[in-house]
């Protein structure tokens, strides 16, 4: 894994404590977390199951769980099972849900600073 990818992944739980040390609200650190988890899990278990040819969970499940804040997990999960990094449709969406959160965070970040 690159330097770069922890860095990235990294970045949202960095803005999140910094959103939780500033304003006392903790829950974007929380939501991702849980669902960065929950998304390295579902990467996890698709790789697997394409391993063992079994039934395949869908790529917009996987989509849906990156959107929802869980696009760090599903970046290192890629990175580590080495899962959907070849198929061009799902990492074009991919890199543009990356962007829509940065977007928000870099959008939100100079409103919370003026909040202080």
């Amino acid at each position: 894994m690159t330097l770069l990818t922890t860095l990235l992944a990294g970045l949202p739980f960095l803005l999140g404590l910094l959103y939780g040390w500033y304003l006392q609200h903790w829950w974007p650190l929380l939501a991702y977390g849980a669902m960065s988890v929950a998304s390295f899990a579902a990467y996890g278990l698709d790789k697997h199951r394409a391993r063992q040819a079994q039934w395949r969970l869908p790529e917009n499940l996987l989509h849906l769980l990156d959107l929802a804040g869980g696009w760090p997990g599903g970046l290192l999960a890629q990175r580590r099972f080495r899962h959907k990094t070849r198929k061009t449709r799902f990492q074009l969406l991919f890199w543009c849900i990356v962007l829509l959160h940065l977007a928000l965070w870099l959008g939100w970040l100079p409103a919370w600073l003026r909040l202080r």
